[in-house]
């Protein structure tokens, strides 16, 4: 829709149109002016050859017609013929025609309603803006406004003339013709702005006249074709004529009856004024000051919505109307700050609005400063590459709205500039571009949005607001109704738009290229089996007859429905299509009939060929419409005829759009389609992002064309400059028009001196200019004199409103607005010369981020790189006046080497600053669009060596940081090439297009040719593809080619060689050459197997290396890299480097040991203890590694007193290595094993050494990996011996070491290693309860009872598996394996048979806590007789042991109670089945607890509790914690800690909403042992060693950094909760002993 523009109303005429001269008056006037002079003798009249002969003729200016003899007629000059007409035929839009003309009349404007226009048009003062195109009539619809009456400003003439005549009293009377003709005649010349001069001639069209007298009217055979063509135009009849006038395209904003609403949310009533919506003051004001009577569609059905904060999603043509749509109310509803208030303190934006290029993000910025009042909303946008400081500052200053695009604010919140922590509505502008082009980072986007708004909803107290997220789009795509069901929860989606309402329906369409015989024959077989109704559309009567004939041939009933609207027969037969009774299934109609029914209830339909438009074919579908709505399966049948292949393209457009696949024969029709539209634009220019980018569009352009024909764009035209097609040129940048696009002059081509200007510029300053008057139209080349007096050809472009002309100076490529008085006419001859400015586009680059257009910033950014200076440029392509550039240098001659340095090339400055990235299909493209006028391959002229040695560089890797890299090739780890992770997109972009080109381009003509040193192209052996190679040597016929981009060598035969062409060595060589620092080889030459063990560590992976130092390169490459190299892959990174010191085949550089140099008896024992090591590894007889063994073993034992000296040095790298190696025999492997036990046993540095060089896990491998029990008894011990150190526990359980242990645990038949094992998993589960979780995963209950129930186990292994057991009977599903396992019976038996007192007191604990909160269990004990058992058991051991009749009376006790609580459960209520624990029995909270030097935390874990002031109470006291909650689902938790040691109540706190209670210690440094002063171990109370962080020296600045500690997520599901009332004899055990010795005190 255009802005509102100033009009004249020229004339009414008889007809009722209004002829209307929109924004163009002061051209008329001074186009009335010449036409006075240049008429002023008009000449012989044209004779009619018949007399008296008359013609209507139309004054094509003023909009009247008049009757004249043809002696009237004067033929004017040709120049007069060329401006299109100054009057445009309209009609007010949303007018009906009843208001205003009186048809049973004269058929002209009643009385009243001339009347009433006069008064509302007064005062002259008429805007215009063009709504529209009635397409049959060939009439503009207009809305007119006026501000006539200044109390009530502009108002809409069209809604106001309604108005008045809508309330009035229609007339009776009726005025003669002539008389209304009279009046209407009065009335405009009553409100036009000035009459036409006085007997001013007037051109004129004919409106009817024989085709022989419009040939006297012509001037005979005039020279230009041109001429002839625009001077046809003139003489053609109105309605034509007006369409060539009308540059307003048809109007595309829907109706309501094109908005369809989905969702359970509708809106009940659209909006229908701006009053209804509560915008503020200002925006209302801003809306009223534009003009804005309405909303549209789209605005009225979301508004509402948006302002409920609803999801919503809305699919609308462009320019309808979105972008005030989704702003307008956001904009309100920021304004009210109170809404926001519970949100966080942060900067983070309220709005985010993401588009997906920087014009659209432009422009929806220019919007928000529109609709803001002294910005009152702070706006931030964010496009393009720019790093402007101003735009991060505002970010971090806070902002309400910010306008992005994706990959900006990625980087924002990469860099922490802004945060999502604020965010309350998200809007995806252009929603189908960004899904389409921009689907990871929306991905990323999304998903950075839940973590912020999840981090919202734990920071705020209260309940946050939600985030709102709006899509709107211009299509119904897959990628959008992905998006929509993956971001949004019930969204309102609005469909402005039949066509896409149809796509959301899934509408099946189906195409039938072939005979409308064969395709109804092919779909007439399911007619009636599958649809109801069935509806066939034809474009004509004739077509729909004979489709009718068909279908009664085929046996179908079918009615056919030709008539006008008021047959009655018609009306009959859509009564009987409506009825639901009704036996007419299939009906025939034309498409006007069909037009006139607004048929709705058809289920299938048959298109007997294509319409001329999609909208056409849209409103049919729209016959389906209620079968659609309610989810039947619909289908539509396309038949497409050879008349209507033209239209193919669009067909195939249309069947994407619906999601279907489109075969290859219609694929390669629909292109001949477009090559034949393309024909048709002949005179049209070329698409400029087709040239700049090679950007095709699928269904073309209007007003461009996409193909190149030779006659027209070849670049040696005569009367053009006559440009190279390849070769080296010097250019002049004249003027950059963006980064792509610059204006330059052909200095030089090849060394040859181009022709230039000189002369020209002597004859332009010459010239006498002539003061007449001439044409001033568009494409005319004449000459404009400056204010400098300088005189420049120019090409006129355009006619401005204002007066002024748009003109470009084809000399200097610039273009600039002049005044008409400074044009002058040019003679011919300097007409005739070539244009000096030729345009250069710079091939291989586009904008970044997808975007379709450069920034600004980048065009600037050129401007002040190259405009003004001279350059050299490699042409790789030339068309008409155009070159097009794969480099742009400018050379720098450094006199001292005698070299030309070409580093200051554009392309790569520009990729390096961020503003462009490659694009390498670019100039493929052109190619192949330029056909014959492309160079052949051979042809393209290689730069000389000396001008261009600098473009071959090679990649660096950056110093003192890391970087990414991905390893290539491998000769040994002291010679291997990496590459760069982040140019392995250009790379592989490159080889595609050089496998493509390799074997079509020409063989080197002889071997001599390929010289020593030069690149080429060469073929790689295992794949076939061409890479880039440099040729290192000649053998024979053969060639050793090194692959520049992969660091490897190959020989190859001259056809496997191809030369290379100089843009492909714009990019920089891909491979580095490295080598691993700190080691060397254990011989004297690095073996293969340490290449191939490197290899196999570092394929296929994305490695990140350190720089250490840098030597010179003794191959191809310039430097070699010592680097450090790092797998971070995995949860540890790993050492690449060690891993090789680990597999034995390096060792730390300049520390390798000989051990048969060293003196044992001299040496110091830790280097021997090396030496050995390095010895075993080296052995090549078993005898000789048995008998190094030995005396490592020995040597190791009678050192154990000075063990943490092998932390010193290397020694603990040569023994590791020595465990890991896998071709030790297991003879060996055993000593070893001894010897470093002996090593870690009661060595905490050692074992933490171990630790933190990720070693732990070889141990554990090796107790998987062999059968050997005294090698697994071994490993285990080593293992026991880090149980203690931090992060053990955690590290065993996500690296799988756990797992192995269950795993080993299940199949081992050794008593000493089930013991270990039993140990090791007894130790683990009472660290942390996700270890039991793990072992419960892994079936240890199963494994434990089965090494107890077997007779021959020792009493001390069943004892430990009873303890363990007993531990893992805090897990409620390990207690539901116990029994599920036999238990119960295996257990029972212990207590029959075992007369050890420690394993029955075990055994008793573990029944204890198998039944708590299990009644199942219970149950089954209860059934397995334990009563009599205890029974027997307090007579047969009461008298050994005292505390065995307390166990057995506290256990039966505990049975008793759950024997009440089950047969109470089963008389009472449902609601108190659920729980064995009666109403008033409290419970104690699963709680954890951990310190530090000055305080002791405590956090409840219990889901179930309810926390908050009101909802439960805490007390401190000097030596006492106490908690009780509010009772939830008939429980009360309770905790009364009598504490280790005394608090300080008034320090004391809650934090983190009631769950967290730090007690403030009163003897601060001091370490608690435990938390309760009892050392009975409660299984509710555990220690949180992740959180645990005392130790002996902690000073005061812990306390400082306590708060920053987190609390990691626990598995809540897996706590139990014990009964408080329960005996605490059930609890302890023979481990509260051991806290005397001190060996492990912090098990609470």
């Amino acid at each position: 829709m255009e802005e509102p523009r100033d009009v004249v109303v020229a004339n009414i005429d008889s007809d009722g149109y209004l002829w209307l001269r929109i924004g163009n008056e002061g051209e008329f006037r001074r186009f009335q002016k010449r036409l006075a002079l240049l008429c002023s003798q008009p000449g012989n009249p044209i004779v009619s050859p018949i007399r008296k002969q008359t013609f209507r003729l139309l004054y094509v200016d003023f909009g009247d017609s008049e009757v004249l003899p043809l002696n009237c007629l004067y033929p004017g000059p040709l120049a007069l013929m060329q401006p299109l007409p100054f009057a445009k035929k309209c009609w007010l839009h949303g007018v009906d025609r009843s208001l205003l003309i009186d048809e049973s009349s004269c058929g002209g404007w009643t009385e009243e309603a001339m009347a009433c226009f006069e008064s509302l048009t007064r005062a002259g003062n008429l805007t215009a803006k063009m709504m529209g195109l009635l397409e049959r009539r060939n009439v503009n619809l207009v809305s007119l406004y006026s501000s006539s009456s200044p109390s009530d400003g502009i108002f809409c003439v069209n809604e106001e003339l309604v108005k008045r005549l809508s309330v009035s009293e229609s007339r009776e009377i009726k005025l003669p013709r002539a008389e209304v003709r009279q009046k209407q005649q009065r009335l405009v010349t009553g409100i036009m702005e000035s009459p036409p001069l006085k007997g001013a001639p007037r051109l004129a069209a004919a409106l009817s006249l024989p085709s022989k007298q419009r040939q006297q009217l012509q001037p005979k055979q005039p020279a230009d074709p041109d001429v002839r063509r625009k001077l046809s135009t003139v003489l053609e009849a109105i309605p034509s004529q007006t369409s060539r006038v009308t540059e307003v395209k048809p109007n595309q904003i829907p109706t309501d009856d094109d908005v369809f609403v989905f969702g359970a949310d509708k809106p009940t009533v659209p909006i229908r004024s701006i009053a209804e919506m509560p915008f503020s003051p200002y925006i209302c004001q801003r809306l009223k000051a534009l003009h804005f009577r309405k909303p549209t569609p789209v605005q009225a059905y979301t508004w509402r919505p948006i302002f409920r904060g609803a999801n919503l999603v809305a699919v609308s043509p462009s320019n309808s109307g979105k972008t005030l749509a989704y702003l307008l109310p956001l904009l309100t509803a920021i304004s009210n700050q109170k809404s926001y208030e519970a949100l966080p303190l942060a900067t983070g934006p309220l709005v985010i609005i993401l588009s997906p290029y920087w014009e659209t993000a432009l422009f929806t910025y220019s919007q928000v400063q529109c609709f803001s009042a002294q910005k009152q909303f702070e706006t931030v946008l964010l496009y393009g590459s720019t790093e402007d400081e101003s735009d991060w500052l505002s970010l971090l200053r806070g902002c309400d709205v910010l306008v992005s695009t994706p990959h900006c604010l990625l980087k924002a919140l990469k860099h922490n500039y802004t945060n999502l922590m604020r965010i309350c509505h998200l809007v995806f502008d252009d929603a189908d571009v960004l899904t389409e082009k921009f689907t990871l980072q929306i991905r990323e986007v999304l998903h950075e949005l839940g973590n912020a708004i999840e981090q919202r909803h734990r920071t705020v107290k209260e309940p946050a607001l939600s985030c709102q997220r709006l899509l709107f789009s211009s299509t119904w795509t897959p990628a959008v109704e992905s998006l929509v069901n993956a971001c949004l929860s019930k969204p309102l989606i609005v469909m402005a738009s039949k066509f896409y309402a149809a796509i959301y329906w899934k509408i099946k369409q189906v195409v039938h290229c072939a005979s409308v015989e064969e395709s109804l024959c092919a779909i007439a077989e399911n007619l009636l089996h599958e649809h109801e109704r069935f509806l066939v559309v034809t474009c004509s009567e004739a077509q729909a007859k004979r489709v009718e004939v068909i279908l009664k041939q085929l046996g179908v009933s079918v009615a056919c429905a030709v008539q006008d609207a008021a047959d009655p027969l018609l009306r009959q037969l859509m009564r009987e299509w409506t009825s639901t009774s009704s036996r007419l299934k299939i009906l025939v109609v034309r498409e006007v009939t069909f037009q006139l029914l607004q048929i709705s209830n058809a289920s299938a339909m048959i298109h007997v060929d294509f319409p001329t438009t999609r909208r056409i074919y849209t409103q049919r579908m729209m016959a389906m419409k209620d079968a659609a709505s309610t989810g039947k399966p619909c289908v539509s049948h396309l038949i497409l005829t050879e008349e209507s292949y033209a239209r193919l393209p669009l067909v195939v457009e249309m069947l994407r759009a619906f999601g279907h696949s489109v075969d290859e024969e219609l694929k390669q029709r629909a292109k001949e389609a477009i090559k034949s539209a393309e024909r048709t634009k002949r005179s049209l220019p070329i698409s400029k992002p087709l040239l700049a980018f090679g950007h095709f569009k699928y269904l073309g352009l209007p007003d461009y064309r996409q193909a190149v024909w030779p006659d027209l764009d070849s670049p040696s035209l005569p009367g053009e400059m006559q440009l190279p097609s390849s070769g080296l040129a010097t250019l002049k940048i004249l003027h950059v028009e963006d980064a792509s696009c610059f204006w330059a002059r052909l200095l030089d081509f090849e060394g040859r001196p181009f022709p230039w200007e000189t002369q020209l510029n002597l004859d332009l300053q010459n010239l006498q200019f002539d003061p007449s008057l001439f044409d001033c139209e568009e494409g005319v080349v004449c000459a404009w004199k400056s204010e400098e007096n300088a005189c420049y050809r120019v090409e006129i472009k355009k006619l401005t409103e204002k007066g002024e002309i748009k003109c470009f100076l084809i000399d200097h490529g610039s273009t600039k607005l002049v005044d008409s008085s400074d044009l002058f006419q040019l003679p011919a001859e300097l007409r005739r010369q070539p244009r000096l400015a030729v345009r250069v586009f710079l091939c291989g680059i586009q904008p970044t981020n997808y975007d379709k257009a450069w920034t600004p910033e980048a065009t600037e950014f050129c401007r002040s790189v190259a405009e003004g200076q001279e350059m050299k440029g490699n042409v790789a392509l030339a068309l008409k006046n155009t070159l097009f550039l794969t480099s742009l240098a400018q050379p720098c001659k450094l006199e001292a080497i005698n070299v030309t340095d070409f580093s200051r090339n554009v392309k790569r400055i520009l990729i390096k600053e961020g503003f462009a990235e490659s694009n390498p299909k670019h100039l493929r493209i052109l190619r192949s669009l330029a056909g014959s006028l492309a160079p052949q391959e051979d042809e393209t002229v290689a730069r000389k060596d000396d001008e261009w040695k600098g473009e071959v560089e090679s990649v660096s890797l950056p110093e003192k940081t890391y970087v990414d890299v991905f390893v290539c090739e491998v000769e040994t780890p002291q010679k291997f090439h990496v590459q760069l992770i982040d140019n392995l997109k250009n790379l592989n972009t490159l080889v595609k297009e050089l496998s493509r080109v390799g074997d079509a381009s020409r063989l080197p003509d002889d071997a001599d040719d390929i010289r020593i040193g030069s690149y080429c192209l060469a073929r790689f052996a295992d794949d076939g593809l061409w890479y880039r190679a440099r040729v290192q040597k000649r053998e024979g016929l053969k060639f050793h080619v090194y692959y520049i981009d992969y660091g490897d060598t190959s020989l190859v035969g001259r056809k496997r060689i191809r030369p290379i062409k100089p843009e492909w060595l714009e990019l920089p060589i891909q491979a580095v050459e490295c080598s691993l620092s700190g080691i060397e080889s254990t011989g004297v030459d690095w073996s293969l197997d340490a290449g191939d063990l490197l290899w196999n560590v570092s394929r296929d992976k994305t490695l990140v290396a350190e720089v250490k130092e840098v030597h010179a390169s003794d191959s191809m490459g310039a430097f070699r890299y010592e680097i450090d190299l790092y797998d971070t892959s995995g949860d540890a990174t790993i050492n690449i480097s060690q891993q090789l010191i680990d597999a034995g085949f390096a060792v730390p550089a300049q520390r390798a040991l000989n051990a048969d140099s060293e003196d044992s008896d001299n040496a110091h024992w830790s280097r021997r203890l090396s030496a050995l090591c390095l010895a075993i590894l080296k052995a090549k007889t078993l005898d000789e590694q048995m008998k190094l063994a030995e005396e490592f073993r020995s040597l190791a034992f009678d050192n154990m007193k000075n063990k943490d000296e092998m932390q010193q040095g290397d020694g603990l790298t040569y023994l590791l290595s020595l465990v890991k190696a896998t071709c030790l025999p297991e003879k060996v492997l055993k000593h070893v094993l001894y010897g470093v036990a002996s090593l870690l046993f009661n060595s905490k540095g050692n074992c933490e050494a171990v630790y933190k060089r990720g070693d732990l896990q070889s141990f554990l491998n090796v107790t998987s990996s062999t059968s050997s029990s005294p090698i697994q008894f071994c490993c285990l011990c080593i293992v026991q011996c880090f149980l203690d150190i931090r992060g053990v526990s955690d590290s065993l359980r996500e690296d799988g070491g756990l797992k192995n242990l269950c795993a080993l645990l299940s199949r081992s038949d050794n008593p000493k290693v089930q013991r270990r094992l039993c140990i090791i998993l007894n130790k683990l589960c009472s660290i942390s309860i996700r270890n039991i979780f793990v072992v419960f995963a892994e079936q240890g209950v199963k494994s434990i009872l089965r090494i107890i129930s077997l007779t021959e186990t020792e009493d001390d292994v069943k004892e430990e598996a009873a303890s363990t057991l007993k531990i893992l009977m805090n897990h409620p599903r390990c207690r539901d394996s116990f029994r599920a396992y036999g238990g119960i019976p295996v257990l029972s038996s212990l207590l029959e048979t075992s007369s050890k007192v420690e394993l029955v007191v075990t055994v008793l604990q573990t029944f204890a806590f198998a039944i708590t909160e299990n009644s199942l269990t219970l149950k089954a004990l209860i059934r397995s007789g334990i009563d009599e058992r205890l029974t027997r058991l307090s007579k047969r051991l009461g008298p050994v042991a005292n505390e065995i009749p307390v166990l057995c009376s506290d256990l039966h006790k505990q049975i008793t109670e759950g024997r009440a609580a089950l047969e109470k459960s089963r008389s009472a209520p449902s609601a108190l089945k659920t729980s064995l624990i009666s109403p008033q029995e409290t419970l104690s909270p699963s709680v954890q607890w951990w310190q530090t030097s000055s305080a002791v935390f405590i956090k409840v874990l219990q889901r179930d509790v309810h926390f908050g002031r009101k909802k439960m109470e805490f007390g401190f006291s000097d030596n006492n914690f106490s908690f009780e909650a509010c009772v939830v689902h008939n429980k009360k938790f309770i905790l009364d800690l009598d504490l280790y040691s005394a608090i300080v109540p008034e320090v004391s706190r809650a934090e983190r909403g009631g769950c967290l209670f730090e007690l403030a210690k009163e003897k601060k440094g001091e370490a608690w042992p435990r938390l309760l002063k009892s050392k009975a171990k409660m299984p509710y109370i555990q220690v949180n060693y992740d959180q645990l962080s005392y130790d002996s020296d902690i000073d005061d600045t812990e306390e400082e950094n306590k708060t920053s500690q987190g609390i990691r997520k626990e598995d809540y599901d897996s706590v139990q909760i014990i009964p408080a009332g329960m005996p605490k004899s059930y609890y302890s055990s023979d481990e509260s002993e051991s806290d005397s010795d001190g060996s492990n005190t912090d098990t609470d």
